[in-house]
């Protein structure tokens, strides 16, 4: 009985020596771009959306409009849009929450289904991805998500890291790359071959917009709902145009059925820097933030104004 004891008594020793140092190198920020937006509380605010958002919205600079804001935006291949991430983002939020503020980062390819393969959810692209199976949301340390889910052998984690990637506490992804005119001339003719292919074979789901629509009413029970596009490339632009000519139309006829406000700057592509066309450098990426939390400090005061 004794060496059962001693054998045990090792083996979860021996677990804790392995688990602690990992949690630790998981929760630098460094090792994952997903890992610390499955290890925080339920939150009061919330930015949703996919990369566009996950890189290019950062929560600290809405500091004054909500503290505890966090960013729950992954990928277009993780978090389009859909049932799966409506169910997630259900459970992120604070269940007592009723004065959160939350900004939905819309764009054409978020609701859209990309290849012919996505008629349904049975087969939509994140029914085998973490948002639609994990079960722990909410917990730190999270290791059902480190030795679920986590796409590369666990001993990575213990090298040096991604140094090009941090993911904040406040989950906002940096990405620290090199943003010379030639470099991102190229990573953005790699990106918008993606995209052309995208176009060319998908279209927008009427299930993806639905979600969107649930997820409108869902969250307006928990605070102020923002509908926010964001500025790309000048050539990223033109794309969503020629893809969806419409959809800046039915974004704002979603908002306004919604009661909510339509925060649209796509417009202003082209003038914000991007890494690849898609996503915001971080510099511009903060002067987008603060000018989004200027707009939304500017219609609380007209409204304000407007009930007195």
């Amino acid at each position: 009985m004794k060496n059962f004891v001693l054998k045990i008594t090792l083996l979860v020793g021996l677990a804790a020596a392995v688990m602690v140092p990992l949690a630790w190198k998981f929760e630098s920020g460094y090792v994952d771009p997903f890992y610390t937006r499955l290890t925080t509380s339920k939150s009061p605010s919330l930015i949703i959306g996919t990369s566009r958002a996950a890189q290019g919205v950062q929560p600290q600079e809405f500091e004054e409009l909500a503290p505890r804001m966090q960013n729950l935006a992954f990928t277009l291949s993780h978090s389009p849009f859909g049932p799966a991430y409506l169910d997630f983002i259900k459970e992120k939020v604070d269940e007592k929450a009723t004065n959160g503020l939350f900004l939905v980062s819309v764009d054409p390819w978020a609701v859209s289904s990309l290849t012919r393969k996505e008629k349904g959810p049975e087969h939509f692209r994140e029914k085998d991805s973490f948002i639609s199976k994990i079960h722990l949301k909410n917990v730190n340390p999270n290791f059902e998500y480190m030795l679920r889910f986590y796409q590369e052998p666990l001993y990575n984690a213990f090298s040096s890291g991604k140094k090009e990637m941090r993911l904040h506490k406040n989950g906002w992804l940096e990405v620290n790359i090199k943003v010379d005119s030639a470099i991102v001339k190229n990573r953005t003719a790699r990106k918008l071959n993606d995209y052309e292919t995208y176009a060319r074979e998908g279209s927008l789901s009427p299930i993806r917009l639905q979600s969107l629509s649930e997820m409108i009413d869902f969250l307006k029970q928990h605070g102020e709902v923002f509908l926010v596009r964001l500025p790309t490339s000048s050539e990223f632009a033109a794309l969503e145009r020629r893809y969806s000519p419409n959809f800046d139309a039915k974004m704002q006829a979603l908002a306004e059925s919604h009661g909510v406000h339509y925060l649209n700057y796509i417009d202003a592509s082209g003038a914000y820097q991007t890494t690849d066309g898609n996503h915001l450098y971080r510099e511009a990426g903060k002067a987008l933030s603060k000018r989004v939390a200027s707009d939304i400090i500017h219609i609380k005061q007209l409204v304000s104004a407007d009930a007195s």
